[in-house]
């Protein structure tokens, strides 16, 4: 006899990844989770003038919307380094809604997510990726006060009910921050503050569209809001 939420997540070689959730009432039946055959995802990641792009990271994560509105208690991510061929093959992945993301550990390329992905029971799909130099967005962050805001975080997503992340950034201590975006929609939003600033509302502060080949966006400044005396005791007490 169980009781509360219980989220059972099973995996095994040559099966996909399955989750369940109890609804947190007293169970006391067996849980069951069927299990189809797996499906699968290979193929090759390319850098923008068609050489392979070797150690970046290829991901497919469940999506946390579902066309189907199927409850998927666990946002699993499967994740897998290319080889030097630029090679990556990943295996496991359940008949969900997935994102494909690329994430390149010394920030010269990115990649706009393939978001709603599904895949077939036993489909092994080949799918060729292609990098792309973006361009880089930058600006400073400061107070209504002109003063710099250091440590204050911004993040790129994906315009979609999706809202799959792009870049994000940390203002250093002159206030300033510098993304990488892929061509394509976005939207920007600060998603941490240091002590004493107010969130902007809304929560979005830019929505962006960018072209291929377009060139570098500078000069995209923010001005926050400082919380007032009271506010300010009051997230102290």
């Amino acid at each position: 006899r169980l009781q509360g939420r219980i989220y059972l997540l099973t995996a095994a070689a040559g099966l996909p990844e399955s989750a369940r959730t109890t609804d947190g009432k007293t169970q006391t039946d067996a849980i069951t989770s069927p299990i189809e055959i797996d499906s699968a995802l290979s193929g090759r990641v390319m850098t923008p003038d068609g050489q392979p792009a070797a150690g970046v990271t290829v991901s497919a994560r469940i999506s946390s919307i579902q066309k189907s509105q199927k409850r998927v208690p666990y946002l699993s991510t499967f994740s897998i380094v290319t080889n030097d061929a630029g090679e990556y093959s990943l295996h496991g992945l359940p008949q969900l809604e997935l994102v494909v993301s690329i994430n390149d550990p010394q920030k010269r390329w990115t990649f706009q997510p393939l978001e709603d992905l599904l895949l077939k029971v036993d489909e092994h799909r080949n799918l060729s990726l292609t990098l792309e130099s973006g361009i880089r967005v930058s600006g400073r962050v400061t107070g209504s006060d002109g003063k710099p805001v250091a440590a204050a975080h911004l993040s790129a997503v994906t315009d979609s009910n999706v809202g799959s992340g792009l870049d994000g950034a940390t203002t250093d201590s002159d206030g300033r921050y510098q993304l990488r975006l892929p061509s394509g929609k976005a939207r920007l939003y600060f998603n941490s503050l240091p002590s004493g600033f107010n969130y902007p509302d809304p929560q979005v502060i830019k929505r962006l569209a960018v072209g291929p080949g377009q060139q570098d966006l500078e000069n995209l400044n923010f001005v926050l809001d400082r919380k007032s005396k009271e506010a300010n005791d009051g997230d102290r007490n």
